[in-house]
């Protein structure tokens, strides 16, 4: 039993290093520009990045499982 347990932390481990060893060209650097997108508000109006451009956009996403 203590072997498999000692096997499942070896994996969480490779694991833990192999994201955090994972690229991260695709991430924003400070002072670039969001890529464009759109969302459907929930009033059902779409509501693009472009349209609400200013000092400072907040995204808020939530999900419901």
């Amino acid at each position: 039993m203590r072997t498999f347990f000692v096997a499942i932390f070896v994996v969480c481990l490779l694991s833990i290093a192999a994201v955090a060893q994972r690229d991260k060209t695709d991430a924003l650097k400070v002072g670039e520009t969001a890529p464009e997108f759109s969302l459907v508000s929930d009033g059902g109006k779409t509501v693009s990045l472009s349209s609400v451009k200013g000092p400072v956009v907040i995204v808020f996403y939530r999900a419901y499982w």
